[in-house]
């Protein structure tokens, strides 16, 4: 009876003792997420997150075609994966999407769409993010990100320089078209983000 008693005792502790190990990494881990996103990083956490939440929509007189071959020419994807360097990939394309990635053989930064609508003479394009990897609340890839959303954008005024965006840019303004007001794509627009 004795040895079954100390055996209790000794399960009931290992798990208690992992128990506890998981619980306190959880609290560090919350908090120094919290540290980051709010008091070390703060400023670069909210544009963080006005980044990946913003839609850009683009109103052009330029083709469909025209926009994706200027999209191909600005981002130049790579077709071969480097095992350790990331870069932007092309995940999928069809007559309406293209849809990227910024990644390395083995990890995903980031995944983008650009999807297009023709709408009597012009083409409606939307620009979001699909899914993205965080590190204490921060973007991993952050400044790829960025590079990737003015890249889009600066397709898109290539193929037409008369383009009207919405959507606040993230990236450095001197270097980005300027920004002309235009009517949101409504709900219908921008469904199957």
């Amino acid at each position: 009876m004795d040895q079954t008693l100390v055996v209790i005792i000794v399960i009931a502790a290992f798990v208690g003792f992992f128990l506890l190990k998981y619980l306190l990494g959880k609290g560090v881990s919350a908090a120094a997420k919290a540290v980051t996103t709010k008091v070390i990083y703060k400023d670069e956490y909210k544009t963080e997150r006005q980044l990946i939440s913003e839609t850009l929509t683009f109103d052009t007189v330029a083709s469909v075609d025209k926009v994706m071959q200027q999209l191909t020419l600005a981002i130049d994807p790579t077709q071969d994966l480097h095992a350790i360097k990331p870069a932007f990939h092309e995940l999928a394309r069809n007559p309406n999407m293209i849809a990227y990635s910024y990644q390395n053989k083995f990890y995903e930064h980031f995944a983008a769409i650009v999807q297009f609508k023709t709408v009597s003479y012009s083409t409606l394009g939307t620009f979001d993010f699909l899914r993205w990897k965080e590190n204490d609340g921060m973007l991993v890839g952050a400044d790829a990100m960025k590079l990737l959303r003015q890249k889009v954008w600066t397709a898109f005024a290539d193929a037409d320089p008369s383009v009207k965006v919405t959507g606040a840019p993230s990236v450095d303004k001197g270097s980005m078209p300027k920004i002309q007001e235009t009517v949101a794509l409504s709900e219908a627009d921008t469904q199957g983000k």
